[in-house]
């Protein structure tokens, strides 16, 4: 079965295409805004210029505990301070302390720090670093 042109003609009449093209762009410039958002936010906060974390802590006393922080940088020279905190057992914080961190030599170093607590600290964390 072969259609003619009136035939086309006809189906053509019967069933328009919808046509919006207003719709692309519509569509479009909020995606792309997105998506490039998305990727400065992932490239910004993918390589922070100063980050840190606990390795090892030892709880002394009642009032004191020692920690060993891992400070890792994006270069060497780059100096700042972190946010170190004590723990007790019902996750209140019970010390903290500015761990204030030099230049270097090397993008990864460990620092020995002792915080003083007012209760006895079952854990340490950082609460978060700032480049200067």
């Amino acid at each position: 079965m072969t259609l003619t042109e009136a035939d086309r003609q006809r189906i053509a009449t019967r069933y328009p295409q919808r046509r919006r093209p207003w719709l692309v762009p519509v569509i479009a410039a909020p995606l792309l805004a997105l998506v490039v958002f998305w990727l400065w936010i992932s490239a910004f906060h993918a390589n922070p210029a100063l980050a840190a974390d606990v390795t090892r802590f030892e709880v002394v006393s009642d009032s004191e505990i020692k920690v060993r922080v891992m400070v890792d940088r994006a270069r060497p020279e780059v100096s700042g301070h972190c946010l170190v905190f004590a723990q007790a057992p019902n996750f209140e914080r019970v010390g903290e302390m500015q761990l204030p961190v030099p230049a270097s030599a090397h993008k990864v170093e460990e620092i020995d720090i002792t915080i003083r607590t007012f209760r006895k600290a079952t854990t340490a964390s950082v609460d978060g670093c700032t480049a200067d």
